[in-house]
């Protein structure tokens, strides 16, 4: 199936050192009650230390022991088995946060990440990378998710609606 299959949001030549996109990679193994505070949709630029900026999107997939009812979901919430989804590109409309770092503090990302226990550490990762909707610094920052999005996937580009932002 190799030369059909679509690879375009796999975590492969970004620019980024091997060892980099090897620990990017492992975001995709994490799980746990410690996502509980972490939103479905996350937004992460990383500029390589060649300049070029890559955006990846986080997915937090919640885990349910039960689905056959849409009602009182949290009865059925399983956080044990929660986990995230690391892709490269656009995935979703509606980023709840935006994250911003340099290929050099991937490692810090991805460390703090697998150690997220509390709200308290999601609030640090967000004081440490975050790019808050109150920081002067966002119009700008959207403006440059919104230039790569268009540059890198032009046939799904659009948009992104903040409504669902989070101003933690």
């Amino acid at each position: 199936l190799a030369p059909v299959l679509d690879n375009r949001f796999d975590i492969v030549e970004t620019g980024f050192g091997k060892k980099n996109e090897a620990l990017l990679n492992q975001v995709s193994l994490i799980r746990g009650e410690g996502l509980r505070h972490v939103p479905q949709l996350v937004m992460i630029m990383i500029e390589g230390k060649n300049g070029q900026d890559q955006l990846f999107t986080m997915i937090h997939n919640n885990a349910h022991s039960n689905i056959s009812s849409l009602f009182d979901e949290e009865s059925n919430r399983d956080y044990a088995n929660d986990d995230l989804t690391l892709v490269r590109g656009v995935l979703g409309s509606y980023p709840e946060a935006y994250l911003s770092l340099t290929e050099n503090e991937i490692p810090n990302l991805v460390k703090t990440l697998q150690n997220l226990n509390t709200e308290e550490d999601y609030i640090a990762l967000l004081d440490k990378f975050a790019v808050r909707r109150s920081s002067p610094e966002f119009w700008s920052f959207s403006d440059r998710v919104h230039r790569w999005y268009q540059k890198d996937q032009p046939i799904e580009f659009g948009l992104l609606d903040y409504n669902r932002f989070e101003n933690r």
